[in-house]
C-alpha cells in the first residue's frame, strides 16, 4: 500500500495551512499520510531534518511509491534527502517549491542555504513523477525562480493564479490543485 507523506516548510509546522485538509483526505481513503515536525527557526538545518525523516526510512515508511507532497523549502530538502541518501520515491509534489532562491528575509536566506542543492539532476532518477504547483504572486519567491526550479525538476508546471506562497497568510485553508494530481486510488480492504 501507498504511503504519503506531508512535508511542511520553513517556520512552519504539520499543523498549519492545508496540511490537516489533506491529510484527512488521505486518511479518510484509508490510507497511511505521515506529517512529520520538523524543528524550525533557528534549528532549522538540513541536518536536524533528516534526522527526523531519516527515521522515518530506518522503520521502512519511506517506499519506492511513496508520495511526497512538499510545501516551501521542504521540496529541496526532500530532494537533497533522497540524494543523499540515495532513496527513490514514487511522486514528488511541490508546492511553491524553489531552490537556492533569494527571499526579502536575508537572515532567512542564511538559514535556508543549508538545503539547496547543486546536482539536483541526479534526483530525477530516484523519483517517478515529479508536479510542481505555484503561483503568480508568491510573496517570498520571484516567479521566475519558481518556475526554474520547476524546469530543473522536468516537472510538470501547475501555474495557479493569486494564490499567494500557497499557504494560510495567503487564505489557503484547502488547495484541492493537490487533490487532483494525487490521483488516490480507491481503497480496497483486500489490498492489505
Amino acid at each position: 500500500m501507498i504511503n504519503y507523506f506531508i512535508l511542511h516548510g520553513a517556520n512552519s509546522s504539520p499543523y498549519s495551512n492545508w496540511f490537516g485538509w489533506l491529510h484527512n483526505k488521505i486518511t479518510k481513503k484509508g490510507f497511511a499520510c505521515f506529517c512529520p515536525h520538523f524543528p524550525t527557526v533557528r534549528e532549522q538545518t538540513y541536518e536536524a531534518w533528516e534526522t527526523v525523516l531519516l527515521s522515518y526510512a530506518k522503520l521502512g515508511f519511506i517506499k519506492e511509491d511513496s508520495v511526497f507532497i512538499c510545501h516551501d523549502i521542504a521540496s529541496i530538502f526532500l530532494i537533497k534527502f533522497c540524494i543523499k541518501q540515495n532513496i527513490k520515491i514514487g511522486k514528488l509534489i511541490s508546492v511553491a517549491g524553489y531552490n537556492n532562491a533569494l527571499t526579502q528575509d536575508k537572515e532567512q536566506y542564511k538559514i535556508n542555504q543549508s538545503f539547496f542543492v547543486k546536482d539536483i539532476d541526479k534526483f530525477l532518477n530516484l523519483s517517478s513523477e515529479r508536479v510542481c504547483l505555484y503561483s503568480d504572486n508568491d510573496t517570498y519567491i520571484e516567479l521566475e525562480n519558481l518556475k526554474e526550479f520547476t524546469e530543473s525538476l522536468k516537472a510538470e508546471h501547475v501555474l495557479l493564479k493569486k494564490y499567494g506562497h500557497l499557504d494560510a497568510n495567503s487564505g489557503i485553508k484547502e488547495l484541492t490543485a493537490v487533490e487532483l494530481y494525487l490521483k488516490l486510488p480507491n481503497y480496497d480492504e483486500q489490498s492489505f
